[in-house]
């Protein structure tokens, strides 16, 4: 996947005619995968137009508050995974902001080779958001772009967005986010030297301070799923302030992963949700919270029969 990070790239020559998506694709929930499936289909070369940063944050001025579902870099690998030929990834910026409708057509659609727009009901561009998908046929028309307006997509009558995916999250609903999402919500670090609190409970830890940019589940204990460097394990994970241990009011991620001892410092770590088990609570002391975690994971192995899978997960995949 070839990325074009300036609009006015005069190195960029596309090898036949243009089918790309729009949108933020924050999440790349079920809405955001049939946009970026039907311009995968078109029988052209496969692009995607998107932001490094979230345009609402930007014109609000909002800064990077705990609103994205997933990084930049995580967006990009998800695109280059789907296998899209091209990805035109922009920053947000005053200049695009204040770009008028029409000037956005022809200097953002039609001088890099775009014959097929493809997007969502609710994509806007422009200056004032004044373009959208009523305007945007005619907009193209004179150019003899093509558009395609995709419709929404619906879970239990309701429309999938990333909106209600951030309310799942925040609300605990780790099996509603999944369900919008297609798959398990999920947030990556680089796993960092905590205080050893867990190695002293008998219950080692994987600990990464996630991104203040990215949407965190309510704080908890969850079932989750850990990957690095390509190897997956089951694991507990808490999500919030330790409240038994600290009094500094920082949130942290962290998992106590089954069936592995194996040194964690320095390396990436993504954690999938996949069940909440309880809330965070403040326990009288380090002894009863012990004795908490411990039933905690005695629930993960009732539910997944752990002792028996624990040969058969190292080194895949799952």
């Amino acid at each position: 996947m070839k990325i074009i990070g300036e609009v006015n790239d005069i190195s960029f020559r596309a090898d036949g005619p243009v089918c790309c998506a729009f949108g933020y694709f924050d999440g790349m929930h079920l809405g955001h995968q049939r946009v970026l499936k039907e311009a995968l289909s078109s029988g052209m070369k496969s692009a995607v137009m998107t932001f490094i940063n979230r345009p609402m944050n930007y014109i609000t001025g909002s800064g990077y508050t705990a609103s994205q579902l997933m990084s930049a870099d995580e967006r990009v690998g998800h695109l280059e995974r789907m296998g899209f030929d091209y990805l035109f990834l922009f920053e947000f910026n005053d200049r695009i902001m204040n770009t008028t409708k029409e000037d956005f057509v022809r200097d953002y659609i039609h001088r890099l080779g775009i014959v097929k727009a493809v997007c969502g009901t609710d994509y806007t561009f422009g200056k004032g958001r004044e373009g959208n998908t009523k305007n945007l046929p005619e907009l193209c028309a004179p150019y003899g772009i093509e558009t395609d307006i995709v419709d929404d997509v619906y879970f239990l009558g309701e429309l999938i967005s990333s909106t209600g995916i951030r309310e799942c999250l925040r609300s605990g609903d780790i099996t509603g986010a999944r369900q919008r999402l297609g798959r398990f919500y999920s947030v990556s670090g680089t796993v960092s030297r905590g205080r050893h609190i867990g190695h002293s409970l008998g219950y080692a830890t994987a600990n990464i301070v996630p991104s203040p940019e990215l949407v965190l589940p309510k704080n908890g204990v969850y079932l989750t799923r850990c990957t690095a460097d390509g190897r997956s394990y089951l694991s507990v994970s808490n999500v919030g302030v330790n409240p038994t241990v600290s009094d500094e009011g920082k949130i942290c991620l962290e998992s106590h992963l089954f069936g592995t001892d194996e040194e964690m410092y320095g390396k990436k770590l993504r954690v999938e949700f996949l069940m909440r088990l309880r809330d965070e609570h403040r326990f009288s002391g380090t002894a009863e919270l012990s004795e908490q975690i411990g039933r905690d994971i005695d629930i993960v192995k009732d539910l997944y029969e752990i002792q028996d899978i624990y040969t058969g997960m190292q080194g895949k995949q799952l």
